[in-house]
């Protein structure tokens, strides 16, 4: 049997004692039944905070943190402009100290 690491071990363990709750934050591996926990931390969804000033407060815990989860950036409801994305891909790399970005929503026209 393969040692399990310790983000997993404790996935499961906390599935087991904690389902309910649990099953917000324990993730699965896509394509195997393997629980873990995602590494690093990141602002809530309704945060409340613009894309850049949530790139700035997350780009402080990615300098501490020797892992970290990207930055989610919610995409507008109509299809962004492409210089805009990149504007602010360019800005999140001078101004932020962000680890990576992950747009969310519709990428339609990109």
């Amino acid at each position: 049997m393969a040692e399990i690491g310790g983000g997993q071990r404790f996935a499961t363990l906390d599935l087991q004692q904690f389902s309910q709750s649990a099953r917000r934050t324990v993730k699965t591996t896509p394509g195997t039944p393997a629980l873990h926990y995602t590494s690093g931390a990141r602002l809530p969804d309704a945060h409340g905070l613009t894309p850049i000033e949530a790139s700035r407060f997350e780009g402080e815990l990615h300098a501490r943190l020797s892992t970290a989860d990207p930055v989610m950036v919610p995409l507008p409801d109509g299809p962004p402009a492409p210089d805009a994305v990149a504007d602010f891909i360019t800005k999140a790399w001078r101004q932020t100290e962000v680890t990576g970005i992950r747009f969310s929503g519709p990428i339609v026209g990109i």
